[in-house]
């Protein structure tokens, strides 16, 4: 008995579309019936349809799928559900990865609306650099290179960095490596060659950058000045939301200020 393509289509929940891609590419062979010319599908066309449904809920290829309907072993079938696994267990790492990125550099950003202008006494996480520069637009290709390598890799956890002291004075930029952005990930950025920079014991605030140190942290001085704070002069700050306004950014950094 043979059974017509919309028959088919509502048997196994799939449009008669689907079923004509998968004739068109050789993976099922419906005859024609030679008194009306309609193409008629067998219980066997049915069964291989279903077979078919399955591979590709596994997510092989058609590739595969035509593969196997010429003919593999069992064990030559075993070999390719091995390497779907294989396959699946590293999508599946990369997504994890991915999904902590982003509760990461959430947290950030939450952080960064939560602590404009309020203060927090906690530690400075650990950050790597090698040296710093003077300023972030006047610094040579070659100083640059001598830093913290940018690339596709590392980009996520590069910070654009700086440090100044509370009394003024020039602004040192540098790419650091930040272990905020790196918190439940597998990374070690440990290397003989970096400078660490963590600290016990900080006022914390963030603020939106500026080129004048004490414009930028007039409130976190005024702070200082009211609780009678002990710092110990060094500030440093990390790049944590960065948004575009007419095509121009508007950088805030996290602000650590270690106290005595």
């Amino acid at each position: 008995m043979g059974y017509r393509i919309g028959q088919v289509a509502d048997f196994l929940n799939i449009t008669a579309d689907t079923i004509r891609f998968y004739e068109k590419e050789g993976i099922i062979h419906p005859v024609k019936n030679p008194d009306n010319g309609y193409r008629e599908y067998s219980f066997e066309d049915i069964s291989r349809l279903s077979d078919i449904l399955f591979y590709r809920d596994v997510d092989f290829s058609i590739s595969d799928i035509r593969d196997i309907i010429n003919g593999v072993s069992s064990e030559e079938m075993l070999t390719m559900i091995r390497e779907k696994e294989l396959k699946v267990a590293e999508s599946l790492k990369f997504f994890a990865n991915l999904l902590t990125k982003m509760e990461n550099w959430e947290k950030l950003h939450r952080e960064a609306l939560a602590f404009e202008n309020r203060f927090e006494i906690r530690p400075m996480p650990s950050s790597y650099r090698k040296g710093t520069n003077g300023g972030s637009g006047k610094t040579n290709i070659g100083d640059l290179s001598a830093g913290i390598p940018v690339n596709q890799k590392d980009a996520y956890f590069v910070t654009l960095s700086f440090r100044c002291t509370l009394a003024g004075g020039a602004v040192e930029h540098y790419f650091a490596l930040d272990t905020d952005y790196a918190h439940g990930l597998n990374v070690d950025f440990s290397n003989e060659a970096y400078v660490v920079e963590a600290h016990p014991n900080c006022l914390f605030t963030v603020c939106r950058y500026d080129v004048n140190p004490k414009i930028m942290l007039k409130s976190a001085l005024a702070y200082i000045k009211k609780e009678g704070l002990q710092p110990e002069g060094t500030v440093y700050g990390r790049q944590s939301v960065v948004t575009y306004e007419n095509d121009k950014p508007k950088e805030h950094y996290r602000i650590y200020i270690p106290l005595k």
